[in-house]
């Protein structure tokens, strides 16, 4: 019969990996919570998957503006300065233009959150888009655009 003997080293590296592991232990809500939100998210994912794929206002294409929105909605504070020089002066378009795009950039982030959340539902009906432009890089096209980045925003009045 062999005995065994055990290293003070050993016995050491057995410490931090105990240590460890108890550590990862103490963590299973942040573990639960992280698997759930998981779940949820793939889950409205999911959800947002359209029945044609080719429809031009659809859950899917919802969730994407939502997204879009929630991640670059800063893109409406810059986008309402180019806009408002465009129709009224470069005086107006910087100090107005800055005004009210700081204001578009709070409600793109807000209706990109509320896209994203209800992106199963159809609210508005149809899956319109509650902002205009649809997307926040739209303030930066002037119309003399292709058809493929026309096709991305609603058309907008000429006077």
């Amino acid at each position: 019969m062999a005995i065994s003997t055990i290293s003070p080293s050993a016995l050491h590296s057995d410490h931090k990996t105990a240590s460890v592991l108890a550590g990862a232990a103490a963590l299973p809500g942040f573990r639960l919570r992280t698997a759930l939100f998981a779940t949820v998210l793939v889950g409205i994912l999911a959800l947002a998957v359209p029945g044609t794929a080719t429809a031009r206002d659809s859950s899917a294409r919802k969730v994407g503006r939502g997204m879009a929105n929630l991640t670059l909605g800063v893109f409406a504070l810059p986008g309402e300065i180019v806009q408002t020089t465009r129709k009224k002066g470069p005086f107006v378009g910087v100090t107005w233009g800055f005004a009210k795009g700081v204001g578009m950039m709070v409600a793109h982030e807000v209706v990109g959150v509320w896209e994203v959340l209800t992106c199963p539902f159809e609210t508005p009906p149809g899956f319109k888009p509650i902002l205009s432009p649809e997307f926040s890089w739209g303030y930066f096209y002037d119309g003399s655009r292709s058809s493929r980045t026309a096709s991305t925003r609603l058309p907008r009045e000429r006077k």
